[in-house]
């Protein structure tokens, strides 16, 4: 899948395939462009100094991925891990991150004409692109360029560099 496309309407100009899954009381979606893979959740290793979005780490085939909850971009509470929540593995420009997700639902096609930016309802929700109006409500679609602010990479950086050393 190509990392580089958060969102990109050129195959058909006016549609474009997103995942969609759920994470606490929100329904959202990612561009299926930008996915790798969807897997089981596993183990999840907290991070000590991570940003707050982030829940912590795996190990996905043997490199460290940082796990985003979106519940907790939400101000909800993480919980407990559940076995059938899934991780949606994204290749980012800077590195893979996995979006912890209680459930995944199905890939469809996105109309252009239903997509509404982020800064018409969310001002300063950069992770988001922007909302997509279902006929089961307001579906968020998150931007794969931008899962974590660039403060939020390097403070990830620097709460990896001291866990490692």
């Amino acid at each position: 899948m190509n990392m580089h496309a958060p969102l990109d309407f050129a195959a058909d100009e006016t549609r474009t395939p997103v995942l969609i899954f759920h994470a606490g009381r929100h329904c959202c979606a990612i561009a299926v462009s930008g996915i790798e893979c969807v897997v089981d959740v596993v183990a999840i290793e907290p991070v000590p100094g991570a940003p707050p979005a982030v829940a912590g780490v795996i190990n996905f085939h043997g490199a460290v991925v940082p796990v985003v909850d979106p519940r907790l971009r939400f101000g909800e509470t993480g919980g407990e891990l559940q076995c059938s929540q899934k991780l949606v593995i994204v290749e980012t420009p800077k590195r893979h991150i996995a979006l912890l997700a209680d459930s995944v639902e199905h890939v469809r096609w996105m109309d252009a004409d239903r997509f509404s930016a982020v800064e018409d309802f969310v001002p300063g929700a950069c992770y988001v692109r922007g909302s997509l109006a279902d006929e089961q409500g307001l579906v968020l679609v998150y931007d794969t360029e931008r899962l974590l602010t660039p403060a939020e990479e390097d403070s990830l950086d620097a709460s990896l560099c001291g866990r490692a050393g």
